[in-house]
């Protein structure tokens, strides 16, 4: 059954990326709202008894918007990746500074990437090797493309694709690490949903297109999550569901009513209001989602 582990009343903003690690933790990402601006926004620890602590705080500055993602390896490290988004670029929004953070379990802070490197850093996702996996903009983008970035574990940029999305002014995509290695890709603010192993020298190939079939049940995306049998968990935002895909690309509602916009605990499917982040425990037992400004523990079956 579905239960409240954690809210915020008090913070008039959502979370907007959930990851966890090997002790049931919880970190977030929570954007920080003052005079109707993100003011910055910073890195939550949830413990499995739903009291937080501040991790991290300042990621990103006063903004319109501030882009964020977080992410944890086998090892316990944390990555956070962060920018904010300016109104400086006429119709459109442009990203502003950011960069790639990894957090040691000790607190020890190493800095992976910047946008002197020439990419603005948005969602985060991390393999089994310690490899990063990051979407990012570029500096002044308002033309509609993405870039799915590959990290080595001491922030060396080892690929880089440019993915044309639609419509105007900078997206992100979502990321997540399906088994044996491959970087699932969905669109934030678009109908798409790929896959792509970074295989080869150079600018990659998108890969398969496996999932193409898929992401047209899909509305706005805000989160990824799998689990350790390979199933991806998909926070359908516009829809205000959780999907299920198996590896064989079967699809699910496990959590929430299509259309029902309201948190409604209780035997599952229950409901979700426009969930913003999405992530599974180790054990693949516990679904954590991001609703409103609540943090939602799901028991699945």
């Amino acid at each position: 059954m579905p239960t409240v582990v954690a809210s915020y009343q008090s913070v008039p903003n959502y979370l907007a990326s959930l990851a966890t690690d090997s002790a049931g933790n919880v970190y977030a990402i929570q954007p920080l709202v003052g005079g109707g601006r993100v003011a910055a926004s910073r890195l939550l620890k949830i413990s499995p008894q739903g009291v937080s602590s501040v991790v991290r705080t300042g990621l990103g500055g006063p903004a319109q918007a501030a882009r964020g993602g977080v992410a944890v390896d086998q090892q316990d490290n944390v990555y956070v990746s962060y920018s904010t988004t300016l109104r400086s670029c006429g119709f459109a929004d442009c990203d502003g500074p950011g960069s790639v953070l990894k957090i040691s379990p000790s607190g020890t802070v190493t800095t992976l990437m910047t946008e002197s490197q020439g990419v603005i850093p948005n969602r985060i996702a991390v393999d089994g090797a310690g490899s990063v996996y990051v979407s990012a903009d570029e500096p002044g983008n308002v033309v509609g493309t993405t870039n799915l970035v590959k990290l080595s574990p001491t922030g060396q940029i080892l690929y880089r694709y440019g993915l044309t999305v639609f419509g105007p002014g900078p997206r992100f995509m979502e990321l997540a690490i399906v088994p044996p290695g491959n970087l699932i890709y969905a669109g934030n603010s678009v109908n798409l949903l790929g896959v792509t192993n970074f295989a080869g020298p150079g600018s990659p190939a998108p890969g398969s297109l496996a999932f193409e079939s898929l992401a047209g049940l899909l509305g706005e995306v805000g989160g990824l999550a799998v689990d350790a049998a390979g199933n991806l968990y998909v926070a359908d935002y516009a829809n205000h569901v959780i999907r299920k895909i198996t590896p064989s690309r079967v699809s699910s509602i496990v959590v929430g009513t299509l259309g029902q916009e309201r948190i409604e605990l209780g035997a599952l499917p229950g409901s979700i209001a426009r969930p913003t982040g999405v992530a599974v425990n180790r054990e693949g037992t516990l679904l954590y989602i991001s609703s409103g400004n609540a943090l939602l523990r799901v028991k699945l079956p």
